[in-house]
């Protein structure tokens, strides 16, 4: 099992690549993704992309919606833990 050191460094280093795609570069994304034909990325600009090349090629056209920006809030992974599933109001 991971340290929980290794686990903080990751959010951290996913903190910086995602701070980099708000600027429309998504390379350091690309570093912390999987580098197997396997592994699919769904993003809210397109279609899920399977494979590494359509992978990056997803990035690319993501990151392009942006430019000159900054992430300027993330969530702790640990204010989520242990909170249950959300259900619909009236559930």
């Amino acid at each position: 099992m991971a340290a929980p050191e290794d686990f903080d460094m990751a959010i951290e280093a996913s903190h910086r690549a995602l701070d980099e795609i708000a600027r429309g570069d998504p390379s350091a994304f690309f570093n912390l993704f999987s580098q197997r034909e396997d592994a699919t990325l769904a993003n809210p600009f397109g279609p899920p992309a399977s494979g590494r090349t359509q992978i990056e090629e997803a990035g690319r056209r993501a990151a392009s919606n942006y430019r000159d920006g900054r992430a300027i809030e993330f969530r702790e992974p640990r204010e989520m833990r242990n909170r249950g599933p959300r259900l619909p109001p009236g559930s």
